[in-house]
């Protein structure tokens, strides 16, 4: 309901019905602003009452008046706020000298008689009365109303709401006229510069800035007075900025600051800001150093009690960050000047002040007053490249000079407060974003003084305690991650090699981590996540100490097995052990053969495909859980741990490791097959849709699972029998293929394609063809348009493998897998929308049907380019020649990407230097009717093609990516010139130029060149198309 109030003025007369039905409308549209959309009949209410309002103020001749007269006569704070935001719009808009005065007078002549009533109005009322006052000044001061601020400080000794009412007013005129983008150009801007220039120059500003001292000197310890004396500060910030400094830097106002924050606690935080303010104000060095000298601020700073409030030290770190700042622009820009040696040497002392006070907040547990002294400490940092030698003690002068090598340990120390994980913080995003950002001075400090940073690891690490369970995780943790990026600073590979040296500085730390880490997670201690993630990633990373200290690896896989690893209570750390354990076997290489049947035994039991993986909340929370994805990482671990046992075929005694090798490879796959069976079995007698979802999705996850463990398996002699058991895994493949439904599933196939990558490197040339034929049958000719990049990439891959021996089952398939591609690619849509700019927005149907014409394009030219094209001329495609040398032509004329238009034209050229018998790999055995067919082609479809791009909007000769179809383009036009010489050209001159638009002349000069063996082919070509792009461009 709308809060009713009465002012000492009269009310509404009764007989005034419009103003009464202005009002009611007012108030019900206030009244039923809440309500929900499914309150039909309050909607109905609030929307006739809206609408009544919108046509009130619409009247242009009324508008003002109705609006000024509610304001003054209603007794409904609601609508007093709706008069004044009708009377700011129409200021906004624009009102003619009389009506603004009228406005002004009647404001005025309100406030003056209701001052009570301000006293206890809401504040979102007085908020929008100084708007408006605001407005008023902006639109008459100083021209019309010069004495805009004198008449309301003739309103101050009405009361303390005059007071609040003046610094609100002062607030918004710093919102509305001050704090604006002045970058811009234009009258308004003009008219705020002269405002303010105005304020400047008359008295107002000297007397706002005394009623903000008479308010603050006061102490008036009342909740009003508190809340006037914060208003004060807040008004008093906003001017310190733009003012003369000398109205705030001062024997009365400096005192008076200061006194505030150290007695003031619940102002403190707003005096500092103003404190912040004088600092930041902009001018010279020589200016800023004796403004921070006068006010002696750096000593005083250190005296504040910014350990009672957080909030309190997060300010006076952002003065402190900008001291801080200012000084070392001071200290490098007077130190190249030999006049300015004095400036130099106060600068440096001033700076030396104020570091106990920087190290202090940036180590404060308090990330957000450490983040505040970021800036500087980062600054500092960087300075320690251009450090010079540190002086002697004897040096008087050296001693007094800022040295950053110094603060070395005092930034280490910081970064190692503040790179704590912190649990209570809900922010971990924050949390880990700032950790970046304080390792990367880390990792900088170390690339210039590294031996100063060991030497301070070393302390820390002197300091831990004996137990590692002893201490606060966070602390543990972050020592470890500055012993873990410690590396990423030390470049040279000499460095390096120092570095982890057995008998190094470094490595003895190192080895200490181990061995607490180590020792107690052997008696039975489960430590912190965070400490667990790092040191996984730690030990990965220096495991060049196991190499050192061999006897450490049982224990670490112990550990990595047990309550530490994958048997810890959070899912997040099983799920990163199953990853770091790869990259630790990976690095560990041969030290993990002897632990291979231990590391095996455990997996084993982990080693299996859920038949649904879809699980419940207390299944996650059990420690023996793992998802799916983690058990894909084991199944890799087990197949990368088996590898790791190396096979020297000149040692027959190898034998044995091949047949060990094989034993434990039958062992993990076996299962996999007998489950991949009894799924196929299922799927093949029916069921549900769902049922058979469920059955497809589960044969997926178990070819998955036998790719993920062939990873690690390099070359044909990998395990004894290994022939026969991969041959095995294609047979139960292809086996679940058979089946319609499971062949139609996208999930299915793509797991078929990962695995045949793999398979395609393993398994021998003859069996991979005998056994996977049917496989890609099934892939190529069931390929839907999503599928396309990874069926052709595999392709692609057994192309380059396979070369000519894939030619009989690509003379079978290939033709009706590009035909298949053609009709699943989506239609041409032939409406294109453009930007503003010109440039074409394709829709999604546009970017399939480009994608799927590109490794169309793609799979052709391997074909092509791996001497498979003869698959065209075979008895059984050779019908189908002219359909697939048009699907080029369309690639190479109609389709408007580069990357496609390059492809379809290197196609033509490659095929034509080889069929018309140009290339060292051309065939003897063509005949000549094919000879005559592609040239026919080369001459009558390639040839106009070319020419014809000139037309093209997305083909500019001057572009890099358009000068490669050129490329390919005139690489054509010299193989129809070398194999049908003066026929082609005359051709070229009589049929194709002149539908150019050349003249006769240019096209005799274009063919004469052509004919010449050292012309520069795609040059002239070039030459052509900018020729031809410019006759097309309006005059």
């Amino acid at each position: 309901m709308a809060t009713e109030t009465a002012p000492s003025s009269s009310v509404l007369q009764e007989n005034d019905t419009l103003l009464i039905e202005y009002e009611s409308a007012i108030v019900c549209a206030f009244h039923y602003s809440g309500a929900t959309m499914n309150d039909k009949a309050a909607q109905a209410r609030k929307q006739q009452a809206e609408t009544y309002c919108l046509q009130r103020k619409a009247d242009i001749n009324t508008n003002w008046q109705y609006a000024l007269r509610l304001f003054q006569l209603s007794r409904y704070e609601q609508v007093k706020f709706y008069a004044l935001q009708v009377i700011q719009e129409l200021l906004t808009q624009g009102l003619s000298d009389d009506i603004a005065i009228q406005i002004r007078s009647v404001l005025l002549l309100f406030i003056k008689q209701n001052a009570q009533y301000l006293e206890q109005s809401v504040t979102y009322l007085k908020n929008k009365m100084a708007v408006v006052w605001t407005l008023l000044i902006k639109r008459d001061y100083p021209e019309r109303w010069p004495n805009a601020f004198s008449d309301w400080m003739e309103l101050l000794p009405l009361g303390n709401c005059m007071i609040e009412m003046y610094f609100r007013i002062l607030i918004a005129i710093y919102d509305e006229v001050v704090d604006v983008d002045t970058s811009k150009s234009g009258s308004a801007t003009a008219h705020n510069m002269k405002i303010k220039d105005a304020m400047r120059e008359s008295s107002c500003v000297a007397e706002a800035f005394e009623v903000f001292y008479k308010v603050l000197a006061s102490f008036d310890e009342s909740e009003r007075g508190h809340e006037l004396s914060a208003a004060a500060l807040e008004t008093l910030k906003c001017f310190i900025s733009w003012v003369d400094i000398k109205l705030i830097v001062n024997d009365r106002y400096i005192p008076l600051l200061f006194q505030i924050i150290r007695d003031r606690p619940r102002l403190r935080c707003l005096a500092i800001n103003c404190i912040f303010e004088i600092i930041d104000k902009g001018m010279d060095h020589e200016k800023k150093l004796a403004l921070l000298r006068h006010l002696n601020i750096c000593e005083i700073l250190q005296t504040l009690p910014i350990h009672e409030d957080e909030a309190f030290a997060e300010e006076v770190a952002e003065v402190v960050n900008a001291i801080g700042l200012e000084l070392v622009e001071c200290i490098n820009t007077f130190r190249t000047h030999e006049e300015s040696k004095e400036s130099y040497l106060a600068s440096n002392t001033l700076f030396c002040q104020i570091l106990p006070l920087v190290w202090q907040l940036f180590s404060s547990e308090n990330q957000e007053v450490s983040e505040e002294v970021f800036e500087l400490v980062n600054a500092i940092g960087t300075l320690i490249q251009n450090d010079p030698a540190d002086g002697t003690e004897g040096d008087q002068i050296q001693s007094k000079i800022f040295q950053p090598s110094k603060q070395i340990k005092h930034i280490l120390y910081g970064i190692y407060r503040q790179a704590r994980w912190d649990n209570v913080d809900a922010d971990a995003a924050e949390v880990e974003e700032y950790r970046k950002s304080l390792y990367r001075i880390y990792v900088n400090i170390i690339r210039k003084r590294a031996l100063n940073v060991l030497s301070f690891l070393m302390e820390l690490a002197d300091q831990l305690p004996t137990q590692f369970s002893q201490m606060n995780p966070n602390d543990l943790e972050s020592f470890i991650f500055m012993i873990y990026r410690f590396r990423e600073g030390v470049v040279a590979a000499t460095d390096i090699q120092a570095l982890e040296e057995s008998n190094s500085t470094f490595m003895g730390i190192v080895m200490r981590i181990h061995a607490g880490i180590l020792g107690e997670a052997s008696l039975g201690i489960t430590y912190h996540p965070s400490v667990l993630m790092t040191y996984y990633d730690f030990a990965v990373r220096y495991t060049r100490c196991l190499h050192h200290q061999p006897e450490l690896v049982p224990s670490l896989l112990s550990m990595m097995f047990g309550s530490n690893g994958l048997e810890n209570q959070h899912g997040y750390v099983r799920s990163r052990v199953c990853y770091m354990f790869i990259r630790l076997v990976r690095s560990l290489g041969n030290l993990i053969i002897p632990h291979i049947s231990t590391i095996l035994q455990t997996l084993y039991p982990r080693l299996v495909v859920a038949t649904n993986p879809e699980v419940s909340a207390i299944q996650r929370t059990n420690s023996t859980f793992l998802t799916y994805d983690d058990r894909l990482y084991l199944f890799e671990l087990a197949g990368q741990v088996i590898a790791v046992l190396h096979y020297n075929p000149e040692n027959t005694s190898d034998l044995t490791v091949l047949q060990v090798k094989y034993q434990y490879t039958k062992t993990i796959l076996e299962p996999l097959f007998v489950a991949l069976n009894d799924a196929t079995q299922l799927a093949e007698r029916g069921g549900s849709r769902s049922d058979m979802e469920d059955v497809a999705a589960y044969i997926s996850r178990l070819l998955n699972a036998i790719a993920y463990f062939l990873k690690a398996f390099k070359g044909k002699e990998c395990i004894s029998e290994q022939q026969q058991i991969l041959t095995q895994v294609l047979l139960a493949t292809n086996k679940a293929l058979e089946v319609p439904f499971i062949n139609q599933q996208n999930a299915v196939r793509c797991k078929v394609v990962f695995l045949l990558h793999r398979l395609v490197s393993i398994l021998d040339e003859k069996q991979f063809l005998a056994h996977a034929s049917e496989t890609l049958k099934r892939l190529m000719l069931h390929c839907e348009s999503q599928e396309v990049v990874e069926i052709v990439q595999l392709l692609n891959q057994l192309i380059i493998k396979f070369k000519t021996n894939f030619k009989p089952f690509m003379e079978l398939y290939a033709i009706q897998f590009m035909q298949h591609l053609w009709s699943v690619m989506p239609t041409e849509d032939a409406i294109e929308t453009r930007t503003d700019n010109g440039s074409v927005v394709k829709n999604s149907h546009q970017m399939e049907r480009e994608q799927t014409l590109k490794y169309l394009y793609l799979f052709m030219l391997h074909l092509v380019l791996h001497e498979l094209d003869d698959i065209f001329l075979s008895s059984s495609n050779r019908s189908q020649l002219e359909a697939i040398f048009t699907i080029v032509l369309e690639g190479c004329s109609y389709t408007t990407d580069l990357h496609i238009n390059r492809t379809c034209y290197t196609i033509a050229h490659q095929v034509g230097s080889r069929w018309l018998g140009l290339s060292k790999r051309s065939s003897e055995s063509l005949p000549s009717e094919v000879k005559a067919w592609y040239s026919q082609w080369l001459a009558e479809k390639f040839t106009p093609s070319i020419f014809s791009f000139a037309q093209k909007k997305h083909f500019n000769p001057e572009d890099a990516q358009s000068m490669l179809v050129v490329k390919e383009m005139a690489l054509l036009l010299q193989c129809g010139v070398q194999a049908l010489g003066n026929e082609f050209v005359l051709f070229l001159r009589n049929h194709v130029l002149p539908s150019t638009n050349m003249t006769s002349e240019e096209a005799d000069a274009f063919c004469s060149q052509l004919s010449m063996e050292r012309t520069n082919k795609v040059m002239l070509l070039k030459d052509v198309f900018v020729h031809l792009k410019r006759q097309q461009q309006p005059s």
